[in-house]
């Protein structure tokens, strides 16, 4: 089958591999869309670490359509014909951080990661793959898993309604954030970026206020929307090291900093220690979403999708589509199969 190959560090490039075979309690899935994650350019270039193993399947933002079961498949109510999508991580369910609460911390998690899904097919486990509600398209079917990251970094955040919020990066993370903040009530977001296109999508989908960090003094700007009191939430969404400085700046008191984006593997923050405690803030990070799936899908319908997609590109034209995510004027860019 034609795949999205990682031979090797930065040499992508698609390719035939064989099709996976099909365990009992697998589900085999003709794939529609992929949308390239941030991680996904990471895993490229190795930032997140070089594979042990080339070459590797990219993707796992998928969506598409059951074509073949295993016979152990009956849990789910799955059905071959079925529009489904998928949760890249496969948890084992009985080690003591599974059952304790945090699948995103599985002791088999890395052991257990299966073939990306930039890929004719896919073979999943039955554990990992969900229908799609009634009425959602493929396109918008493969911002499932996008939807339940942006929802682990609302939670970490610990948002109330009436709460002020900033949200640093207009990608697809932070407008994703920005919606779902909305609906949980936030009273003002500002939303921070360097793109002023990216910027006025944000507007467009409900930001209060929007920031170009390039042009504006954000202390100021910052100060002026708070009354001087810095904000009560901020997620760092952008993965940029000197946001995340300025996060730390503009937080308030008693205030929730999440460090969301994935950063260079070298970053390294210093931390005023006097302000921490003068603050009595509390800074989280956010890594995978823990029993958040079912729920990302049962929001997937209230979200507005469609603004977020940038560009969609062909299968055979998956690294030109990497190459064009590297453009930090597109949004998200999808990979059609």
């Amino acid at each position: 089958m034609k795949a999205a190959l990682l031979r090797d560090l930065n040499n992508l490039a698609v390719g035939e591999i064989n099709e996976q075979p099909l365990g009992p309690d697998e589900v085999r899935v003709k794939t529609a869309f992929n949308g390239i994650c941030g991680s996904d350019r990471h895993i490229v270039d190795g930032n997140l670490g070089a594979s042990s193993v080339y070459p590797i399947i990219m993707g796992h933002e998928m969506s598409g359509t059951i074509v073949e079961m295993g016979e152990k498949v009956k849990i789910r109510g799955l059905r071959v014909g079925d529009k489904v999508t998928g949760s890249p991580a496969y948890y084992c369910g009985a080690c003591d951080m599974c059952r304790g609460g945090y699948e995103n911390f599985c002791e088999q998690f890395i052991s257990n990661i299966p073939p990306g899904s930039m890929a004719e097919t896919v073979v999943w486990k039955e554990q990992q793959i969900f229908k799609l509600p009634e009425g959602i398209d493929l396109e918008t079917g493969c911002f499932a898993e996008p939807v339940a990251s942006a929802m682990r970094g609302i939670e970490r955040a610990e948002l109330k309604p009436g709460t002020n919020l900033c949200i640093f990066g207009a990608g697809p993370m932070g407008l994703l954030q920005l919606q779902l903040a909305k609906k949980c009530g936030a009273s003002k977001i500002m939303v921070i970026d360097i793109v002023d296109s990216k910027l006025e999508l944000a507007k467009k989908l409900g930001a209060d206020i929007v920031v170009n960090s390039a042009e504006d003094d954000l202390f100021d700007c910052a100060m002026e929307a708070t009354n001087d009191l810095g904000f009560e939430r901020i997620i760092e969404a952008s993965g940029a090291p000197e946001a995340a400085e300025d996060a730390f700046n503009i937080i308030g008191r008693g205030g929730i900093l999440v460090y969301f984006g994935v950063y260079p593997m070298d970053c390294y923050q210093s931390i005023h220690l006097p302000t921490m405690y003068f603050k009595e803030m509390t800074i989280k990070s956010a890594f995978f979403y823990p029993y958040v799936f079912p729920r990302a899908l049962a929001m997937l319908p209230y979200l507005d999708i469609k603004p977020l997609i940038s560009k969609v590109y062909d299968l055979d034209n998956a690294v030109e589509a990497f190459n064009a995510d590297k453009d930090n004027t597109n949004c998200k860019i999808l990979i059609k199969t």
